[in-house]
């Protein structure tokens, strides 16, 4: 029998303008330490798949025929958008300010989390997200935007 409390893994895309605006803004090598989510598929919301807190999170983007695992980011919680200013810790709300950039559409959720592993754009990660060993890339990449649960446990 699975364990029901075991984390899993799940991976959002990021379009080719939005990984393009943040490598011009410095984001490269930076640790991600926040996503936002919403209802759409521009910016999927990651309540909906099922994400809790405990879980990964792996940015990817499809750039030139291959998939680039971005980055990923441990779950720690999970606030709704619109009390991120009073429920966040002045740490994290200055972290929601300085990751404004992935806020792409109408944000309706929050993931904040530790830092993760530093931010590549234009390094193709066969096999293994960055910052890990011997950990498979995640499935359930739905190429249109959704986040749906990966399989690789």
């Amino acid at each position: 029998m699975a364990n029901s409390d075991a984390a899993n893994s799940y991976t959002t895309l990021w379009t080719n303008s939005l990984c393009r605006e943040l490598e011009r803004s410095g984001r490269a090598g930076q640790r991600l330490t926040m996503l936002f989510g919403g209802p759409y598929q521009s910016l999927p919301s990651f309540l909906r798949a099922g994400v809790r807190p405990g879980d990964r999170v792996y940015p990817v983007r499809a750039h030139r025929t291959r998939l680039h695992v971005l980055g990923v980011l441990e779950v720690a919680d999970i606030v709704p958008y619109e009390i991120a200013g009073s429920a966040l810790p002045d740490d994290d709300y200055m972290k929601l300010l300085d990751w404004r950039l992935l806020k792409t559409g109408w944000v309706t959720e929050v993931l904040v989390g530790p830092p993760g592993a530093p931010l590549s754009f234009d390094t193709v990660r066969p096999g293994r997200p960055p910052g890990t060993t011997d950990v498979p890339i995640p499935l359930g990449l739905r190429v249109y935007g959704a986040t749906y649960p990966g399989k690789d446990r």
